[in-house]
């Protein structure tokens, strides 16, 4: 969670938030809520998997949660 904080704070200007891991197969997922009163799920992607398979995921839960979420991904 750690690395959450810091790459919010370098990348987003989030600087606190409540967040909360996520369930996830090979990535690291987590749920984000920042002061701003926004919700995220910051998910940090595993290099070693199939790109294909990374953008067909990313894809689609961006299909299921644009209504409700930002999704913010970070390659790690």
């Amino acid at each position: 969670e750690d690395d959450v904080y810091k790459y919010l704070s370098e990348f987003y200007g989030i600087s606190h938030a409540i967040i909360k891991p996520l369930p996830s197969y090979v990535d690291q997922n987590f749920y984000v809520a920042s002061q701003q009163e926004q919700e995220f799920v910051f998910k940090i992607s595993n290099m070693q998997e199939d790109k294909g398979i990374w953008l067909f995921f990313n894809t689609l839960f961006k299909i299921f949660c644009c209504l409700h979420f930002t999704l913010i991904s970070i390659l790690k």
